[in-house]
């Protein structure tokens, strides 16, 4: 029934000058505990830092959860995969830009952080479903950063 589906990841916010990330964040949705019920939602996790930097170790995490085993072969439904975003190397005053929706000057969307060298994983988790259309499907992972403006030299 209803009440043995998995639950949400829920939300990890970080927002700092520097973080240097040793360990993991998490925001991973729970497996179903019953039999045909279904696996939680990845949550979110958001990370906003004038430094990022993150060793092999390091992991970012907001996977849905399984769902339900059931005819000693199959998982009901899975939960989708959740979303993290990193926006570093912004200052305040830029972050106020971009969240009133206005892209600051400069503003980069990398594939990746080049200082974080840990796992990001927003995956959905095992199920099965009747279509394509209401399976849970894999989460975002977004990275945003403002390009350096160089040097401006002005000559009188």
């Amino acid at each position: 029934g209803a009440s043995d589906d998995g639950s949400g990841g829920g939300v990890v916010r970080i927002e700092t000058g520097s973080l240097t990330l040793d360990g993991e964040l998490r925001a991973g949705g729970s497996a179903a505990i019953g039999a045909g019920s279904s696996g939680g939602a990845g949550g979110g996790i958001f990370v906003r830092a004038g430094s990022f930097v993150g060793g092999t170790a390091a992991v970012l995490r907001a996977d849905g959860g399984d769902g339900g085993y059931f005819l000693q072969t199959k998982y009901s439904g899975e939960g989708g995969g959740g979303r993290i975003a990193v926006w570093y190397g912004m200052d305040n005053g830029a972050a106020a830009q971009f969240m009133a929706g206005h892209a600051p000057y400069g503003l980069e969307t990398p594939s990746n952080c080049p200082t974080f060298a840990g796992t990001v994983s927003v995956t959905n988790g095992l199920g099965v479903y009747t279509t394509p259309t209401n399976a849970g499907t894999p989460g975002s992972i977004v990275f945003f950063t403002i390009r350096s403006s160089g040097v401006l030299l002005m000559v009188h």
